[in-house]
């Protein structure tokens, strides 16, 4: 720098380092950012599938034993394989622990390799049935 001020080529470096320094700024907060963006999807996800099993496993916990009549014989409304569990509970997703319930779990899958489990409630002696998706994108996912 000189008496009467700064040159122009000290002039050209200081504006490339101010123009590297704000652009290193912002390449950084754009990638905390995403990452915030994927954590803030992780939880979402987590917290869906934790209420999830909570409520399949309060309506496993209220199942009781319905028979109905099969051609004379009485029989358990109680099903299940590796896709499809069915069963009836005192509890509903829907109403919560107020009436009786016929439940049907069964996994489906989506484009790809993925899976969802999908949940159907009718309510004993109703037609209206209730259905929605608990867990989606799930990579392997059966029941035993």
């Amino acid at each position: 720098m000189n008496k009467r001020g700064f040159t122009l080529l000290e002039l050209l470096i200081s504006i490339t380092m101010l123009a590297l320094i704000a652009g290193i700024m912002g390449w950084t907060l754009k990638a905390a950012h995403r990452t915030l963006d994927k954590g803030e999807r992780k939880i979402s996800y987590l917290e869906r599938e934790k209420i999830s099993f909570s409520l399949i496993e309060s309506q496993i916990l209220s199942l009781f034993r319905y028979q109905y009549d099969d051609d004379g014989q009485k029989k358990l409304f109680f099903s299940g394989s590796k896709d499809n569990l069915m069963f009836t509970s005192n509890f509903s997703l829907w109403r919560g622990a107020r009436g009786n319930t016929f439940v049907t779990y069964e996994i489906q899958s989506n484009e790809g390799d993925k899976s969802f489990l999908k949940i159907t409630e009718q309510t004993i002696g109703l037609q209206e049935k209730n259905e929605t998706i608990l867990l989606n994108e799930c990579n392997n996912i059966s029941f035993e």
